[in-house]
């Protein structure tokens, strides 16, 4: 408060304050007021509210990243039909149409795989290649099987389908 008066002194001029009187400011309102002076803005503001008889409207904005904002479904239209969800098949490891039908040994023989994946496909029941098309990707981690050596085998038979 009096910051203000000291500044509105500092410019020197009388009709902007004094001494004795105090700058025409809002925070000199209520002194102002008795003597039947109040600020332009404040005035202005006051002579609005007495002539419009419109509620103000008050206006709150909210900018956040769209991560932090939750999705909400769309609206249903309730004469339309519900879908069944949709069912994401499972990714095969055979990914168009079958190689030359061998025994899965000389096949990871032929394709340089490990002789441990070789024997982990035996172990659990593949003994044929044509056997590959029943093979997912998810069947292959249950099995135990390294992200490595499935990576590996997905490229040895990716090279297998090929060969028709």
């Amino acid at each position: 408060m009096l910051r203000s008066w000291g500044e509105a002194l500092l410019k020197e001029d009388d009709n902007i304050a004094t001494i004795k009187k105090p700058p025409n400011n809002q925070h000199f309102d209520r002194f102002n007021t008795e003597k039947g002076r109040i600020s332009p803005l404040l005035e202005k503001q006051l002579n609005n509210a007495r002539h419009s008889s419109a509620v103000p409207t008050i206006i709150n904005q909210i900018h956040m990243p769209a991560e932090f904002i939750p999705q909400r479904p769309a609206a249903v239209n309730s004469s339309a039909p519900l879908l069944a969800p949709a069912v994401i098949a499972p990714s095969k490891l055979v990914p168009t149409h079958l190689g030359p039908d061998m025994t899965v040994v000389d096949f990871c023989q032929k394709y340089e795989l490990s002789s441990t994946i070789s024997a982990h496909l035996v172990e659990q029941g593949y003994m044929k290649t044509k056997t590959f098309q029943h093979i997912t990707l998810d069947d292959l981690k249950e099995m135990m099987f390294k992200p490595g050596e499935i990576a590996s085998l997905r490229v040895a038979v990716t090279e297998w389908a090929s060969q028709v």
